[in-house]
Parts: C-alpha cells; structure tokens; sequence
C-alpha cells in the first residue's frame, strides 16, 4: 500500500507540478519577451484548472499516508519511508512557492480563473497537510518509532534536517506574524500610503493571506513542533533550546492560544532545566561536602 501510494503521488507530481509555475507565469505576464508559445485563454484554463483538481487528489493521498503513518509507521521499511518523504517534500515545496506567488496567482484570478471562488485561489491545505505529515513522519523516525535500524549515523542524518525545518517554520510563522501586526499598526495609525486600485488590492489580499498562512501554520506549530519538542530528553532539549531559544521566546507574542500554551508548557520546562542546572552548580553534593570538612580537620590536625 505505501508503495502504490507513493507512486501515485509521484505520478501525479510529474505530470504538471514542474511545470505549472513557469506556464502560468507566462500567461500572467503575456508581455513577456522570453514566452516561447502564446497560449490559449483556453488552454491556460483548463492547464489551471488541472493543477487544481490534482492538488487535490494530492491532499487526499497524503491524508491517507497521515492514516498510514499514525497507525502503521513501525511496519514500514526504510525504502517506503524515504520515498515518501521525498513526495511529502516535493508536493510541499510546489505547494508552498505557489502559495507565495501572490501577485501571480491574483493576475490569473483576474482573467477568469476559478473565477467561481470567492477569495484567491490558493494551495494552503496542500501545504499544510504535506508539511504536517512529513514533520510527523521524521519526529517518528528521531523517536525510532518504526522497524528501521537505527545507528548513531543514522540518527544524526535524521536529526538534523529535522530540527533544521523546525527551526525554519517557526522562524517563517514568527515573521509571518510580525509582518501582520505592522500592518495592523500602521492602519491604525493612519500611516498607510495612497496606492493604485490594483495595488491596493494586491495588498488587502496579502493581508489575508498571511492571516490565512497563520491559521494553516499553527496547528503545525503546537501540535506538532512544541508537542514533539515536550517529548525530548533533558540532553536534547537543552541543545535545541541554544538554536531555537529565542524564537520560542518571539511565540510568547504570537495571537494563537493554543501556540501560546503549548509554548507555555516548553518554556517552563526548560527554565526549570536552566534553574535546577545552576543550583546543581551552586551546591556541592553531599558526599563532596563530606570529603571537604574531613579534609579541613585532617589539616587542621
């Protein structure tokens, strides 16, 4: 099952993700010099509306590889799990530099593309689901939580780029909320400029997109990130908490609850951690005291 899973999914992937970006591109710039072929407004429709109904199916297979993973992730062997991350990932990074097009995808919107919708066409849930699935799926490999055999070398490869991505979504999802509380800032300030029609709207979409990526990115933050990062040793913990320490001290200001409790809970376990070392430091163990005094009367004798 994992197997055919992962193949349907790359096959899904091959057809037209590669290619989808730099075609619709070349259909919101038509002036474009370096467009090799004018294409259609029906042909770019249906090209549109293709990557649309395969993302989709992309969304439900990785749902299914979410069942498969939460219920059978011991039972897969190395191989299935490193092709399915690289689907995950793959999907994932598409996904997500669609999603950041902004202006492209409002200038295709404009030209009657699922003109049927009432906000900007968009890939948030496949990034979302992809990048919840795939973090999912390392944390259980770190945790060695399948039948796959695990050295030291093989920790660290997984280790890594794990705590590499966690570090960058929470730098992505901090920034993503400071951004949106300038903005908020200035319009309440009345320090917003005077824009074309076209530009104001890019603007207000922007707004909501963020506002939009924030609702997405937060489940993955404290339900994934911060409850997994709960479940390391003391050891771990206080090594990641020199490389991630001042961004979870930034999600202290974040407007999502659930982020700020969880983040709570990390927090005080890690002030506990740096409390408990200091005084550990401070105060010599009992047997060291002992060994003291009985050295200070055998040189005063």
């Amino acid at each position: 099952m994992p197997q055919l899973l992962s193949e349907e999914m790359k096959r899904i992937q091959n057809n037209d993700a590669a290619v989808i970006l730099d075609e619709d591109r070349q259909a919101a710039a038509p002036g474009d010099p370096k467009k090799k072929k004018a294409l259609t407004a029906q042909d770019l429709r249906q090209k549109f509306e293709k990557c649309y109904a395969k993302s989709a199916t992309q969304l439900l297979l990785t749902k299914l590889v979410s069942d498969i993973v939460e219920n059978f992730f011991k039972y897969l062997s190395t191989d299935q799990v490193r092709v399915l991350l690289q689907r995950l990932d793959a999907q994932f990074k598409f996904a997500k530099e669609f999603n950041s097009e902004i202006n492209l995808r409002y200038q295709l919107w404009k030209q009657g593309y699922m003109s049927q919708l009432k906000h900007l066409p968009g890939l948030l849930s496949l990034e979302e689901e992809s990048l919840h699935v795939y973090l999912s799926i390392r944390f259980k490999q770190h945790f060695g939580g399948s039948k796959q055999s695990i050295n030291a070398d093989d920790d660290d490869a997984v280790s890594k780029p794990l705590f590499a991505l966690c570090s960058k979504v929470l730098k992505d999802y901090v920034l993503k909320h400071s951004e949106l509380v300038s903005i908020n800032t200035s319009k309440k300030a009345g320090q917003v400029p005077q824009a074309s029609q076209d530009a104001d709207k890019l603007s207000h979409l922007h707004e909501e997109e963020l506002e939009k990526q924030l609702v997405h990115l937060g489940p993955i933050v404290h339900s994934v990130i911060l409850e997994n990062l709960m479940l390391l040793s003391d050891d771990e913990l206080q090594q990641q908490s020199k490389e991630l320490g001042q961004l979870l001290i930034d999600l202290t200001l974040c407007n999502d609850a659930d982020v700020r409790r969880q983040n709570h809970k990390l927090l005080s376990r890690i002030f506990e951690q740096l409390q408990h070392g200091r005084l550990a430091k401070r105060v010599p163990a009992p047997r060291v005291v002992g060994d003291l005094l009985r050295s200070e009367e055998h040189t005063s004798e």
